[in-house]
């Protein structure tokens, strides 16, 4: 060719090629991807409980919730040494007061397993599965209807029930119908969606590299 020219060689192309088809394979097989989405969901939901509930606030605990919460919190603290050792009705009380107060009554992680029983189950090239597998998360999450239940003591004699007079103490309790309200927990935000966006534009590029 006469005059000027720029010459192209497709020696730098197979490069190119290489990484195009690297990266589409990491497309067609998602399942690393689903795992990743099925992690950071769990880090979302943890911060759902630590919200008590995201966007919208769950419904707050029942006055019996409270009682019950409260009366058990006193129950452990009575059976610590300290308490057993206090030289004075006084300082006992101090003792069962900040137990009280130490509870700060947080809605759904009384005993913190439902929120630690949060894990990644079945992933697929599509999708990912994050749930609880105690017998009680689903009626936490849709709400619903228990009772009525009689109760009995199994290792014990009697029954001890907190009330606003005290204590009482039955061999049985017929305890009634309660509704539980729904607290989803296992609820998608929309920092959520974000979230997966980036994962996924991360995911495919690590093909590139």
């Amino acid at each position: 060719m006469s005059g000027i020219a720029i010459r192209i060689e497709a020696n730098g192309l197979d490069t190119l090629v290489n990484r195009l088809e690297a990266m589409t394979e990491r497309a067609v097989n998602m399942t690393p991807l689903m795992a990743r989405f099925g992690v950071a969901m769990i880090a979302s939901v943890h911060a759902n409980f630590a919200a008590e509930g995201r966007p919208e606030k769950w419904a707050p605990l029942s006055a019996s919730t409270v009682r019950s919460m409260e009366y058990q919190a006193v129950q452990q603290v009575r059976g610590t040494k300290r308490y057993q050792n206090a030289k004075t009705d006084a300082t006992r009380s101090k003792y069962e007061q900040q137990a009280v107060d130490g509870l700060g009554h947080k809605i759904l992680v009384r005993s913190g397993d439902l929120r630690q029983s949060i894990m990644v189950g079945e992933v697929t090239n599509d999708s990912v599965e994050i749930g609880s597998s105690l017998p009680y998360a689903r009626i936490h999450q849709l709400g619903g209807t228990i009772g009525p239940v009689t109760v009995r003591p199994r290792t014990k004699q009697a029954l001890a029930f907190p009330t606003a007079d005290g204590t009482v103490v039955v061999r049985s309790a017929d305890i009634p119908e309660r509704k539980i309200p729904a607290r989803p927990y296992l609820k998608i935000q929309d920092e959520d969606i974000k979230l997966f966006v980036g994962l996924t534009m991360d995911y495919i590029r690590e093909g590139a590299v």
